[in-house]
């Protein structure tokens, strides 16, 4: 009897501590900000780069241009780690050809005469181990401008038009700030971004 309400009391702290330490776990999970971060830095690598050769653009297809290492697009330079003429817009050691998790899908297009660079997630894309609605949870955690990143969806922006958009969590004298994704980019609905607006 006693040997019984020994393992019956072994097996209760057993199945808190369990439980506990599954809370806990869930709790860091959720405090994340690590893979928001690095796709933030990718993107702040892209943006600045695009920013700086803009004058140098040529024409912008429909589809936009995907910005990747080693690629030259719409007339700007071969966007590369280390130095390009002067600057450094990735750091030389930064390794995606070790570990391509740290290349993210950018897209420098036009629309309403701006140019925007927009570095995003499909739906169903899982990156650094992260699912998109991870790593939406993770742009609110790493305290990202809430006018710089959102989800993409076609209909109406609150406050606003119908159309396909960023919808960012960002508003303005009660309107939704929701930048243009145009339709010939491709970019599915539920897929996560981070956006800069080039100016004009």
């Amino acid at each position: 009897m006693y040997l019984f309400v020994f393992i019956f009391a072994i097996l209760s702290v057993l199945g808190l501590y369990t439980e506990l330490f599954s809370l806990r776990m869930a709790n860091l999970a959720a405090q994340q900000k690590v893979a928001a971060e690095t796709m933030m830095f990718w993107h702040g690598g892209v943006y600045t780069f695009a920013r700086e050769y803009k004058a140098s653009l040529t024409t912008v297809p429909a589809t936009g241009c995907t910005i990747t290492l080693g690629v030259s697009v719409c007339g700007l330079p071969l966007f590369a780690k280390g130095d390009i003429s002067g600057k450094t817009f990735l750091p030389s050691d930064y390794n995606p050809t070790g570990d391509v998790e740290l290349m993210f899908r950018s897209r420098l297009y036009q629309a309403n005469n701006d140019y925007y660079v927009l570095t995003y997630l499909n739906p169903g894309e899982v990156k650094l181990g992260y699912t998109v609605d991870q790593f939406y949870r993770q742009m609110k955690n790493a305290n990202l401008p809430p006018v710089s990143y959102g989800r993409v969806m076609t209909g109406t922006c609150l406050g606003g038009g119908v159309g396909h958009w960023l919808a960012t969590q960002s508003y303005v004298g009660g309107l939704q700030i929701c930048y243009t994704v145009p339709v010939p980019l491709t970019i599915s609905d539920g897929a996560v971004g981070i956006i800069t607006n080039l100016g004009s």
